[in-house]
């Protein structure tokens, strides 16, 4: 008895510290799996790089969930916990603490225990590759029903927020990010990207370089001109005329005597005469008399020479003005009849002297001799080469379809459009190379054939028919049924969604301290031109491919520790494709070059070759292992062609408005950033 009352003591001793140690244990358990939940829960519903007060309320509701007040006989009152941003981008760090009451140990005068606990959530990514295809069509411009911005608006939104979620990854080592952007239209603006690389893949990159447009080309004439003039020779004078004489009636002179006229006296008047002897009196000439003095010779016109012609003929005129007078003898009769009836001869003169020009011609000669010179007489207009070296070596080159020297007779810079500037510039968009035009909906085979070059996406050109080639407008010249204007010359078409170059493509790089050059790139994108997915999809999958023309940056093997890349293709579109049989694309202009389907093909046709052709290369795509990512942005519903172009029904989704988007962008970066506890 003796001994065992001596054992009572130590025997409690470890039973109650074998109770209080095992509780002691239960709690601190269950506070480091409050404390992680809440710390992933805070880190889950960031939407920056830091918590705000919600995100960490978030936070708090979840670890007190998980430990609820009277859990293992500790009181709410007794547990803290605590979440803040941490010392690595975008990372929660917590702490939570427990003051535990001591049961059986109270009576070795031991009260309670403080247990401490600390966890910290982070987004961890391996060596990761995103490469963003965005639909910047003319539509994006619009405003979602009910949203308060336009959708090129939310766009940029969305993909900062992206960034921010995912974050700008490592430095360096492993855990690398790098971003990718491909803005498309009807083409897409890798200039840059072709012309910095050593492949010589881009049309234009070696001197001679030439490609199809097209364009018109001047049909010349031969126009000769006079370069030298001699003297101009002496007057030789014509037949004179006079202007038209208004006369006046005839007044009689005296009744006796003569008059004289011109030095010739003529008798007033005569009696008993017959009418014969009357008439055949001579009468004076009418008398004319100078008004004013000589006008003249005054220059009228130059008769234009005709070559061979060895002078130059001048007209002129020379004018006079004059007053003119008329005289005649009119019988009377005074007795008897017929042929010897007698009367009287009265001598007369007109009352009015009317005034009149008198006009003489007159001509000069001028020796001449004759040159040559080229004029326009008229445009070719057809499919030509032409030279692209210039245009991509600096941006500018010729005019293939402006003349600047002589338009031959009866054309003008207005009916032959020469008006358009001597230069033309290249904004960098491209064309691609030749292609298979039988591509259309009725195929059921989704490889892509070796010869269809431009959906190649490891294509790597040897040969000119393989190369790009630079996008330009500016060539390019389709004669309006009219014949008198031009249609991708008229300046209201070369600004609008028939020759749209969306902004400068990027290839992957890591923005990790760049967080302003991410946004200012985002920023960069504009809104215009019509739609084409495979343009995009095959440019995003060229850059995101390590077996295409960027393989030396993009192999596994150089990402940092030589770590497997995750690779992924994030998808964004507003809308249906819309491809007119008319529009300037990256495959040219359908109804005259045929490189995307038939000459004849509508425009509904079209639109089904190009929708064959996203099936194609989002099936491309995926064989290579990308994952991807699509989203219909303000979209009711999306085709089948970009539900199944997604890598699963899960990588596919609907945002109807901005917030939305956002919403989604952000989802995809929390699935490839892989939310975890890092402590």
């Amino acid at each position: 008895m003796i001994l065992t009352a001596a054992a009572v003591i130590p025997i409690a001793g470890l039973i109650g510290g074998g109770v209080d140690v095992a509780r002691i244990y239960a709690v601190k358990t269950r506070l480091q799996h409050a404390c992680d939940a809440g710390a992933l829960a805070t880190r889950r519903s960031m939407s920056g790089a830091s918590p705000t007060t919600s995100n960490i309320a978030e936070g708090n509701k979840y670890f007190d969930f998980n430990f609820n007040d009277g859990l293992f006989g500790v009181d709410r009152d007794m547990v803290s916990r605590e979440f803040a941003a941490g010392a690595s981008a975008g990372s929660i760090e917590g702490t939570a603490s427990a003051e535990v009451d001591f049961t059986v140990m109270k009576i070795f005068d031991m009260e309670s225990m403080s247990l401490d606990v600390e966890c910290t959530a982070t987004v961890s990514v391996p060596n990761t590759d995103v490469m963003f295809v965005l639909d910047v069509t003319g539509s994006m411009d619009s405003v979602p029903s009910g949203d308060s911005m336009s959708k090129i608006a939310g766009l940029k939104v969305a993909t900062k927020d992206f960034f921010t979620e995912l974050g700008a990854g490592t430095g360096s080592g492993a855990g690398r990010i790098r971003y990718g952007f491909v803005p498309y239209s009807a083409t897409v603006n890798v200039g840059d990207i072709l012309g910095g690389m050593a492949g010589g893949y881009l049309l234009g990159s070696t001197p001679g370089d030439v490609a199809t447009y097209p364009t018109r080309t001047p049909v010349e004439g031969t126009e000769w001109y006079i370069n030298w003039r001699g003297t101009e020779s002496g007057h030789s004078y014509g037949t004179a005329s006079d202007s038209t004489k208004s006369y006046g009636s005839y007044t009689n002179y005296a009744t006796s005597g003569t008059t004289t006229i011109s030095g010739t006296a003529y008798t007033n008047r005569f009696t008993g005469i017959t009418n014969a002897t009357c008439t055949a009196k001579p009468i004076p000439a009418p008398t004319v008399t100078a008004s004013g003095g000589v006008t003249g010779p005054t220059y009228l016109s130059t008769v234009t020479p005709v070559y061979p012609a060895a002078t130059e003929t001048k007209n002129y005129r020379t004018t006079q003005n004059f007053n003119e007078t008329q005289y005649n003898y009119r019988w009377t009769l005074t007795s008897g009849s017929g042929a010897s009836a007698l009367g009287t001869c009265q001598f007369r003169r007109r009352s009015t002297s009317p005034a009149f020009t008198r006009t003489t011609p007159s001509t000069t000669a001028t020796p001449i001799t004759w040159a040559s010179r080229p004029v326009l007489t008229g445009w070719n207009y057809t499919q030509a080469s032409v030279d692209v070296y210039n245009i991509v070596q600096s941006g500018t080159a010729a005019n293939p379809g402006y003349w600047s020297g002589t338009f031959a007779s009866g054309m003008s810079n207005a009916t032959s459009w020469a008006s358009p500037t001597a230069t033309v510039e290249w904004e960098g968009c491209i064309e691609e190379p030749m292609g298979v035009n039988t591509i259309t909906s009725a195929r059921t085979d989704l490889s892509i054939p070796s010869t269809a070059y431009d959906m190649q996406i490891d294509l790597k050109p040897s040969t000119a028919a393989q190369k790009w080639r630079p996008f330009v407008p500016g060539f390019q010249y389709v004669l309006y049924g009219d014949g008198t204007t031009d249609w991708l010359a008229d300046p209201d078409i070369l600004a609008g969604d028939k020759s749209a170059c969306p902004a400068p493509a990027s290839v992957l790089q890591s923005y990790y301290g760049r967080t302003a050059d991410f946004n200012s790139y985002v920023d960069s994108l504009i809104a215009e031109g019509f739609t084409y997915h495979d343009i995009g999809l095959v440019w995003g999958s060229r850059l995101l491919s390590a077996d295409g023309i960027r393989d030396t940056d993009n192999a596994d093997t150089a990402a940092p520790g030589g770590f497997q890349i995750s690779r992924h293709l994030v998808f964004m579109t507003d809308g249906a494709l819309n491809t007119p049989n008319t529009n300037n694309s990256a495959w040219g202009i359908p109804n005259i070059q045929g490189r995307d389907g038939q000459t004849t093909d509508s425009t509904n046709t079209l639109i089904a070759n190009h929708d064959k052709r996203t099936q194609m290369l989002c099936e491309a795509a995926k064989s290579k292992g990308f994952t991807i990512w699509v989203i219909g942005f303000g979209m009711s519903s999306m085709s089948s062609t970009l539900t199944n172009c997604a890598t699963d029904a899960e990588h596919a989704a609907l945002a109807s408005n901005s917030t939305e988007l956002k919403a989604r962008f952000q989802a995809i970066a929390e699935t490839i950033g892989g939310l975890r506890l890092s402590q």
